[in-house]
């Protein structure tokens, strides 16, 4: 008996059944990924249209704007809100974006509407891009609920909220811009060459102050009543 071969004859896909083009602008200050996600996409995702972009400037209001999430967290921040200031009502993509709850919520604050991780490989970038471009969410399952599991504590009240004035020292509000920042206790000590204990021992004071039980939770009130004024990573010398 001839069997039809997948896809022949009478199953061929119709136009209306192909998927939509794409159009993808590649925003990226390097060049090596800008270009080679482009050969990517022209592999995988044959029907979108891949344009590089060096700086957060892309010209066209249609299609998924591709960022960059290889940067340092501030940088990708600022990219995402600079593409939604020009391009309000453009689909955002972070691509590559480190593992870390608190990054994931704060590219999503600031415009994005999904994410790769580091490690996913371009069949999740091709699915999250199409996704995007046809109006839905590019959330995996486990960071929806990790990001919901967040939301929810804070909704609930275990995120509590701290006094009018929380009186905390220079050397705290310092150490705070340290925690924003995602430094580990090792970091903050090797930046303020103290030790890691002395470290440890202010935080456990952030904590109690900000009535606080884990440190995104401090970092949260922190910014909600203007008690960061900078991050750290960000200042020369």
């Amino acid at each position: 008996m001839h069997k039809q071969r997948p896809g022949a004859g009478a199953h061929a896909p119709s136009a209306d059944q192909r998927p939509r083009p794409v159009s993808v602008q590649i925003v990226s200050p390097s060049r090596l990924f800008s270009e080679g996600l482009a050969l990517l996409l022209a592999q995988h995702m044959p029907e979108s249209v891949s344009r590089a972009f060096e700086a957060a400037g892309p010209d066209g209001e249609h299609g998924v704007l591709l960022i960059d999430g290889n940067l340092a967290l501030a940088t990708t921040l600022e990219c995402i809100r600079a593409c939604r200031s020009v391009h309000p009502h453009a689909p955002i993509l972070v691509a590559d974006l480190c593992d870390r709850v608190d990054d994931v919520v704060a590219c999503i604050e600031a415009g994005a509407g999904g994410y790769t991780l580091r490690g996913d490989g371009v069949e999740t970038l091709v699915e999250a891009l199409r996704m995007l471009y046809t109006g839905r969410a590019a959330c995996s399952p486990e960071v929806a609920a990790r990001v919901f599991a967040r939301l929810a504590a804070a909704r609930d009240g275990l995120a509590p909220q701290a006094g009018p004035d929380p009186d905390l020292t220079p050397r705290e509000r310092e150490i705070l811009g340290y925690l924003a920042a995602d430094y580990s206790n090792q970091q903050i000590a090797a930046a303020l060459v103290i030790e890691v204990r002395t470290v440890k021992h202010h935080v456990h004071n952030i904590l109690a102050k900000l009535r606080a039980r884990h440190r995104w939770q401090a970092v949260a009130v922190a910014q909600a009543q203007g008690l960061i004024e900078r991050d750290p990573s960000s200042s020369s010398g």
